[in-house]
């Protein structure tokens, strides 16, 4: 048997694939996937096609073992629980979900709460017919790499969101359009806005934001400029501003709100209005209780001094060595976020 051509063996297990009932014969094709080593992937591939018993096919994809990753590679039809509330995509291939998977994906997942998006820009279809099905998603993340705006319906998204983040290289040309629409139903329910640019001042999308600001808890923008300062002063309760890059000439610190209890912060201009800056915050937040940043905050003209100012103001300095932005979709109590059981016990529908 192990010397028969792989294209005969697979014509033979799939001959075998369906029983008379139409389904899947997994009886047949555990057996085959034991005759001998040529048969075991092929048999396994076509196993692993259709997964409906989830805690078994997690079991096998996610093992360290690189066959496991070439079984998850071969699912074409995945079966989930009810229960489910986070559900994270990759929509590398599909542009629009035909009519009989979204009827059978809408009951499943009335469950969720999270979802996660990788958009390229055939795929955004598939974004507002998975909006559409599931109206209880609290907890949107889409990262986008090329855009098109020509799907947008007349008629915004129907769910409320609490949390939003968006990012990728097309923010900018897809911006004015996909707010409005993903924010439609959101107007007293989004506390947490992460964007990588903030949409031009005086345009919809914009005026869409500044609607939301004096609810907003969180703020992540790319730049601290005299526009992205405007905007973060009308957020009058923000406990949390993210801030990826300080540039050169950047504006006073005491444009920014009281109420921030933690700000992160990532590339900083070796200016010095940029180093001001840093310096700044401590003196002008009252309720700073965390100073955060990543890796390449340590080359920072100013960073041994800051961290000297945040203990003399007993400010605890932290450094994530992951993405700060990782963490659980749940309601915080408190910023910064972490990952803790309490929260997996939180993430029910």
């Amino acid at each position: 048997m192990r010397h028969l051509p792989q294209e005969l063996v697979i014509i033979i297990l799939e001959h075998g694939y369906y029983t008379s009932l139409e389904v899947p014969d997994r009886a047949f094709l555990a057996t085959c996937s034991l005759v001998c080593t040529s048969w075991c992937a092929p048999a396994q591939s076509l196993l692993f096609r259709e997964a409906t018993k989830l805690q078994a096919f997690t079991a096998a994809v996610l093992s360290p073992s690189v066959r496991g990753i070439l079984l998850g590679s071969a699912v074409r039809s995945l079966g989930i629980s009810v229960g489910l509330y986070e559900l994270a995509l990759d929509a590398h291939s599909v542009c629009k979900l035909d009519q009989v998977v979204l009827a059978g994906l809408k009951e499943p997942g009335q469950g969720i709460r999270a979802l996660k998006l990788l958009v390229y820009g055939t795929a955004w279809p598939m974004l507002s017919q998975l909006l559409g099905i599931w109206s209880r998603i609290q907890f949107l993340n889409v990262q986008q790499y090329r855009s098109t705006q020509d799907w947008l319906e007349r008629e915004g998204a129907s769910v409320a969101l609490y949390e939003l983040t968006l990012l990728g290289r097309s923010n900018r040309t897809s911006q004015p359009a996909l707010l409005p629409w993903l924010l439609a139903s959101s107007s007293c329910s989004l506390r947490i806005l992460h964007l990588d640019h903030l949409p031009e001042a005086g345009t919809a999308a914009r005026t869409m934001l500044e609607l939301h600001a004096p609810r907003l808890r969180s703020l992540r923008v790319h730049i601290y400029n005299m526009d992205s300062a405007a905007f973060i002063r009308q957020c009058t309760v923000l406990e949390e501003l993210a801030i990826n890059y300080i540039p050169p000439m950047a504006p006073s610190a005491s444009e920014l709100p009281p109420s921030i209890e933690h700000l992160f912060f990532s590339v900083v201009s070796r200016d010095d209005m940029a180093s001001r800056f840093l310096l700044e915050t401590i003196e002008v937040l009252p309720k700073l209780r965390v100073l955060s940043h990543d890796y390449s905050a340590v080359h920072a003209k100013p960073f041994h001094i800051l961290k000297a100012r945040c203990v003399e103001n007993e400010v605890p300095v932290m450094q994530y060595r992951r993405n700060w932005s990782e963490h659980y979709p749940v309601v915080p109590k408190r910023f910064p976020r972490t990952r803790t059981i309490s929260d997996l016990q939180l993430m029910t529908s």
